[in-house]
């Protein structure tokens, strides 16, 4: 091949390819919904305390991460955003008697997820309006303490014997309640 092919074919590539990239469709996602924290509503450097009756532990939150608004390029123009994607979490320093962490997100089209990790349980609401392994409990007094729209999301014990197999959780407070089948243990909130 001589010089000037290679090079009108090189040109010819080159500009293919600029025209191909630059034809993409931008669609502007929206970051995630700030809304959606009233079940996430800690910040860096909060403290949870829960107790038990007996024993008080206590998680700081040390890291967090939040979608913001951002642009992509797609092909195609999508019609209903399902090419954006976006996610809220904050997560706890690890509780040292009982091994516990909390992280606790909100992922992706209206699905939370949510962990207490010594045994790596999680728990998830499909959207707003569904839940999976949740039941809506309305009004809930914990320590003479009212919270209103509570959810709890559970675990089968048949299948998981061991870990956290229910946790409660309150808007504009997030989790109030979690319980250990390994030891038993009911921790309730206290701040």
């Amino acid at each position: 091949m001589n010089n000037k092919k290679f090079t009108k074919l090189i040109l010819t590539t080159i500009s293919f390819c600029s025209l191909f990239l630059n034809s993409c469709v931008k669609e502007n996602c929206q970051g995630f919904p700030k809304e959606n924290l009233i079940y996430i509503p800690y910040q860096i450097d909060d403290t949870l305390i829960f107790e038990n009756g007996s024993d008080t532990i206590t998680f700081r939150i040390v890291d967090s991460g939040i979608t913001e608004p951002y642009t992509i390029k797609t092909s195609f123009p999508a019609t209903t955003n399902e090419e954006c994607h976006y996610y809220a979490f904050f997560k706890s320093s690890k509780e040292n008697t009982y091994g516990y962490t909390i992280e606790d997100g909100y992922h992706d089209h209206h699905r939370v997820t949510f962990s207490i990790n010594d045994h790596q349980d999680v728990y998830e609401m499909l959207n707003t309006n569904t839940y999976s392994n949740a039941q809506e409990l309305g009004s809930v007094t914990i320590n003479g303490i009212n919270y209103d729209n509570v959810y709890l999301m559970e675990k089968d014990t048949n299948i998981h014997k061991a870990g956290i197999i229910k946790i409660l959780k309150a808007p504009y407070q997030g989790i109030i309640q979690f319980i250990d089948h390994s030891n038993g243990f009911t921790w309730n909130r206290i701040n």
